[in-house]
Parts: structure tokens; sequence; C-alpha cells
């Protein structure tokens, strides 16, 4: 009861903090340009809470449900008539080039808020670099390695007689071959032991892992053995956190475009808000850094969603604006504009029912128990094994 109360808090916590640094975003930028703002919320419903310290700062309120916010700038709805555009201090009174920058304020703080959050764990806490040797670090006991007779630290030496090196030696050695016997050498506690391991095919098309052990944008069908790599902490200075978590957003990115070239990705990768509660109540669950660390994460889909080009998010109305730059500052009719507006708003709700879809068939399919051993757990019982050639 408590764990599930904890939760919804946490969630809630979340979701308005990271949109209130996104609606923020927009707030600064607008007044930076001279726009007039009505209301700068926090929540949505009911005002119950109302500040105003000057007209052109608009109102500060707290709303009723604790759920996101928004920013209301004065003039921002397109009238059939074009008359938006001679509103004093209106957002249309300004030119496209300043309705563009306001608009990607709002990601920018997204990606920035991000990026301070995971810079912050980092600087306190590490990180965690992945261990590119051929040790097993992590093993499934479902999976192929594992019942094959493969444990928790043992070390690699040769997949069907060739020498493995490295991690992504390892995984090269076995993702092209499922369902072929491998005879994999393994050095365990100084002793080498002899295993016959079987990748097991995938079901669906995965991201093809590059020498780094990070995803590349590749995805195709592999065979998997059930095993990962170790990882050490290794602390870094504050310019040194900032770098690294400033490598998300791009690693985000590349992400979306391997997406794009494989939908398949979306059925595994991809979530809506039944997602995002479940992540955020098992990070809290493990911890601070790990709660904290999602929350950063959060933050910059938050606003790498907000950059694609479909009305009515942010990169789609500064597609328009960008289009009008390129006009002279001309704006597009108001037919125009209506039409791409519900367009987008179509599409943008078949992503959102999609997401929600998606968590319901997690939510309401089959479950899989799946035992998963880590180095930093004690190893289970070792079978016998092999002694090598």
């Amino acid at each position: 009861m408590w764990a599930a109360a904890i939760s919804i808090i946490a969630f809630i916590t979340v979701i308005t903090l990271l949109v209130a640094a996104h609606e923020y975003g927009h707030y600064l930028f607008a007044r930076l340009f001279r726009m007039e703002v009505e209301e700068f919320a926090i929540g949505l419903g009911r005002p119950i809470l109302l500040r105003r310290p000057s007209k052109s700062a608009g109102e500060f309120t707290i709303r009723a449900w604790p759920v996101g916010g928004f920013v209301r700038i004065k003039g921002m709805e397109p009238q059939e008539d074009g008359s938006e555009v001679n509103i004093p201090n209106g957002f249309y009174s300004r030119g496209p080039w300043s309705r563009f920058w306001v608009l990607l304020a709002g990601p920018l703080f997204s990606l920035a808020a991000g990026i301070l959050i995971l810079a912050g764990v980092f600087a306190a806490t590490g990180v965690n670099r992945p261990l590119n040797e051929p040790v097993i670090g992590m093993i499934v006991e479902q999976g192929a390695a594992f019942k094959a007779g493969v444990r928790l630290n043992d070390r690699v030496l040769s997949v069907d007689s060739q020498p493995v090196n490295t991690f992504y030696e390892l995984v090269a050695a076995v993702r092209d071959r499922p369902g072929e016997e491998l005879e994999f050498v393994v050095d365990r506690g100084g002793e080498r032991q002899v295993f016959r391991v079987t990748p097991e095919r995938d079901t669906e098309p995965t991201a093809v892992l590059g020498p780094d052990l990070f995803p590349t944008m590749e995805s195709k069908v592999q065979g998997k053995i059930g095993a990962q790599w170790g990882h050490k902490k290794v602390r870094l200075g504050p310019i040194e956190s900032v770098v690294e978590a400033t490598l998300y957003p791009v690693k985000m990115v590349e992400g979306l475009f391997g997406m794009a070239k494989n939908p398949n990705r979306i059925k595994t990768e991809g979530g809506g808000p039944i997602s995002i509660f479940m992540l955020i109540s098992a990070t809290v669950q493990q911890g601070l850094t790990e709660a904290l660390t999602f929350a950063g994460l959060l933050s910059m889909s938050l606003g790498i969603f907000n950059l694609l080009p479909i009305p009515p998010l942010d990169g789609g109305q500064m597609s328009i604006a960008f289009v009008e730059i390129l006009r002279g500052g001309r704006r597009l009719k108001f037919a125009v504009q209506t039409w791409v507006h519900s367009i987008g708003l179509v599409l943008v709700l078949v992503m959102v029912l999609g997401f929600v879809g998606l968590d319901f068939s997690r939510l309401l399919g089959p479950k899989k128990q799946i035992t998963v051993h880590s180095a930093s757990e004690k190893k289970p019982s070792e079978p016998p094994a092999e002694r090598a050639r």
C-alpha cells in the first residue's frame, strides 16, 4: 500500500517538475523577446494558488491537478483575418525568428534539465562503464549460456577455436550463428573448461551493438546466449560529468533513428504513461540515484519528443515559423495553418494511443519469469564441465 502511494507521489512529482522546467524555457524566452505572458501554471484544472508580480510577467498559478503545466502567452491563437499580428506584445506580433526561439526554448530547457540532473548524479556517484573484457558479468538462467554451464565471472578464451579478446568479439562471434552449437573455452578460477553453447535466435530484429557495446542504428535478427558484460564504476569530475551527460541526448536520437528504420524495436523500446509510471516506481524502490537518473533521461526524452516536426508539438510550430522565415516573414494562410495543425494533431493522437495500447499489451499479456544473475551477487552453483583439450 505504502509502496503504491510512494510510486504515485513520485510519478506526479517527477512529471510536474519536468514539465515545469520545459515550460519555464518558453516563459523565460517569451519575456526575453518582450512578449506578454498571461499565465505560468503548474498543474491543470482549477487554480488554487495565484501570484501576480507584474502585468507583463503574468500570473503564477498552482492548479488543482498536480500533473503537467503550461505557459499562456498573449495572442497565441491565430485568427482567420490574421489580426493576431496586431496584438500589442503578443506572440504573433513578433517576427518568426523570435517565435522560433521561444518555441525552441522549451525543449532546450528539458534537455538542459536532464543534462544537469545526470551530471549531478555522475559527479556524486560516478558512472558505470562497460567492461569490454570477455568476462561474463551478467547471465540469465533461461539463456543458452547458463543452460550449457557457463557461469558468472567465467572468462571466455575462444569460440570455435577463434580467440576472444573483448566482449564485443564474443558478441560478434555468436550473433550471426543462431541455432549452431559453438564450442566455448572458458577460464574459471585458473582452470580451462569447455562448454557447448547454442545461441538462440531473436524472435524479432534487435539493435546491433557496436565495438563500444552501445547500440547502433542497425537492427537485425541475431543469435543471443543470455549473457552480458560487466561494469565498473568510474568517478568523474564536474566537467567530465557534464560531457558524459551531454552524450545521452545524442544516443537517444540515434535510438529514434534506429526505431524509424526498424519499427519492430518500438515494441520493446517504446512505452507510454503506464510504462513511465512502472519505471518510476521501480527506480524509486531501487534508490535515489536510480530515480534521479531516470528523471534526467525522461526530461531529455520530453525535450527530444517535442522537437518532432509535428504540430501541435513545439517542433511542428517551429517548422511553421521556419517556413515563414523563408517567406520573408509573411504568415501562412489561416486555412493552411488549420490544415497542418489538424493533420499534426491526428498524428500525435495516433502516437499516444499506440503507446498506450503497447502499455496495455505488456500489462495484460503473458508474463515471463526471468532470473538474472549479476557479478555483484553470489555465483549460482557450477555444473560439471569438460576440461579443455
